[in-house]
């Protein structure tokens, strides 16, 4: 039977049958010898964030009820929720309206849009609204967890700089903002945000 956090909306992944969005090929997995080991990996890797969202799910429950709040009886709330848990973890929705949904072909648009449900929780997290006009107890889940990107990102490229060698751009219109570049080697702390970030300015007038 489904969990409360299923029912509610908890995106959970069959550790067994399915991948994450982000290793959806199965092509390593038949690498002989090696594949064994690639797939053990994608399983763990998978049973990981399904504990992660089930424990902060949990975590957010127990919040509300200790403030006299039971999402299980207050479906809008648990669902809002639900939404937070699946956008902090990689797995936004694909559903903007009755009319719009593009769940069902996710499979499909990942062939071409590498994770497209990550996309989409990291526009989730850039969206005024869930910081301004969002039920309480999600909105300030919403204001810890950009905090905690701010300050590891700030933090990881910050430390990084000061290694010779190493240079971190702080221009917002560059491609390489907030990345660490070694050489032609570069690595990207943002986790999705940063391409959104220069996008964005780059559109500002």
């Amino acid at each position: 039977l489904p969990s409360v956090a299923e029912e509610l909306g908890v995106s959970m992944t069959d550790v067994i049958n399915r991948r994450e969005e982000a290793i959806v090929s199965s092509l390593a997995e038949r690498i002989p010898i090696y594949g064994r080991y690639v797939k053990a990996s994608n399983r763990a890797y998978t049973g990981f964030l399904n504990d992660l969202r089930a424990a902060k799910f949990e975590q957010m429950m127990d919040g509300a009820k200790a403030l006299g709040r039971d999402p299980e009886v207050d479906k809008v709330l648990g669902k809002k929720m639900a939404s937070f848990v699946n956008n902090a973890t990689g797995r936004g929705s694909l559903k903007f309206n009755d009319r719009f949904n593009l769940d069902p072909i996710a499979n499909e648009l990942g062939m071409a849009l590498y994770s497209p449900k990550a996309l989409s929780a990291r526009l989730a997290f850039m969206n005024p609204v869930n910081y301004t006009a969002a039920d309480p107890l999600v909105r300030i889940e919403y204001w810890k967890g950009l905090a905690r990107i701010g300050a590891s990102w700030g933090a990881f490229s910050g430390l990084a700089s000061l290694m010779p060698g190493v240079h971190v751009s702080t221009d917002p219109n560059n491609a390489d903002f907030g990345k660490i570049r070694i050489g032609n080697m570069r690595i990207d702390p943002g986790a999705g945000f940063q391409q959104l970030l220069v996008l964005s300015n780059r559109m500002l007038p």
